[in-house]
């Protein structure tokens, strides 16, 4: 679900100058407002965060039509390019949609959804050079995290493993 049902939000800048206070037009400035998001890209761009980027729940971040890349510090409850920990971190969130990612070259796993995260859908993903891919609910006995999300075509790459 993510973002469906909420307004559209495009980014048009790709800065990450102040995640304090920051400006409409960036990625981080949508990601944390309280309402449903469908966040889409004017053009193509490469944001590099100097902060790991919290999103908030019901948010769709689109990347279609646009090529960009997010890097640096990576992403809880999001992202892609290389960070000191998982590539997609989601915790106890809501209704977040992972579509048409490339994700690799994480220090931890790949996509880590836990601690009874509902209504997570991971479609259409191409995860590579990992031998830690997924990580679904932080322990087998925790039942919020059991059977809360969904999977569609997902592909493992050379060296994914746990895919």
């Amino acid at each position: 679900m993510g973002g469906k049902r909420g307004r559209f939000y495009e980014v048009t800048n790709s800065s990450d100058h102040d995640t304090v206070s920051p400006t409409p037009g960036i990625l981080c400035y949508a990601v944390i407002q309280e309402e449903p998001l469908w966040i889409s890209f004017k053009s193509n761009m490469v944001i590099k965060l100097k902060h790991k980027l919290i999103v908030n729940n019901y948010m769709t971040i689109d990347g279609c039509g646009a090529h960009v890349h997010i890097m640096g510090n990576g992403c809880n409850n999001c992202s892609m390019g290389k960070s000191d920990g998982d590539g997609i971190s989601i915790f106890g969130l809501r209704h977040i949609w992972i579509d048409h990612c490339t994700l690799s070259h994480y220090t931890d796993g790949l996509v880590d959804i836990i601690m009874g995260s509902t209504a997570i859908t991971v479609s259409n993903n191409y995860f590579s050079d990992h031998n830690e891919v997924m990580l679904l609910g932080h322990d087998d006995k925790y039942l919020p995290d059991s059977g809360h999300n969904s999977f569609e075509p997902v592909w493992g790459g050379t060296r994914a493993e746990d895919a």
